[in-house]
């Protein structure tokens, strides 16, 4: 999942559940997916330069295993394309025990960033989401913050 904005702060809660939520759409969320996530390391939050965040951590932490991610968004309309100093999008990610094989599936989509021709593009640049999630080792200080980011 994308953001709209394309840099800034964004409010985001994790929920661990031990099975599958219930299927139904909540109505106050503008998008909703879900992909599969391969845990093989503790996951940690980092900023966009690399950096470990001071003071977040994902609790409780996952052991590694295959789970299913479900993501909700609302907001991404309201500074589209712009650097914000205050958060304006919302995402509510849950998290199972991942069974059968992987698999994307868009819930809902109310919002209007990343439709139709932006969502092939969008498609094509994101990694594989059942790929391993480890993030990559730290590099140089030349990395550059990308264009639009992805959750």
């Amino acid at each position: 999942m994308h953001t709209g904005i394309v840099y800034g702060p964004v409010r985001v809660g994790v929920e661990v559940l031990e099975s599958a939520p219930h299927a139904e759409a909540f109505p106050e969320w503008e998008v909703i997916e879900e992909a599969d996530l391969e845990v093989t390391t503790e996951l940690v939050v980092m900023t966009l330069t690399g950096e470990l965040a001071e003071g977040l951590r994902v609790t409780p932490q996952l052991l590694p295993a295959r789970y299913r991610l479900r993501a909700h968004a609302r907001g991404r309309d309201a500074n589209w394309d712009m650097d914000v100093s205050e958060p304006s999008e919302d995402y509510w990610l849950q998290v199972w025990p991942g069974t059968g094989k992987s698999s994307f599936a868009q819930l809902e989509k109310k919002d209007l960033v990343w439709s139709d021709g932006d969502e092939s593009t969008a498609k094509d640049s994101m990694p594989d989401p059942a790929a391993d999630a480890t993030p990559p080792p730290l590099r140089s200080t030349s990395w550059k913050p990308p264009i639009r980011s992805a959750i």
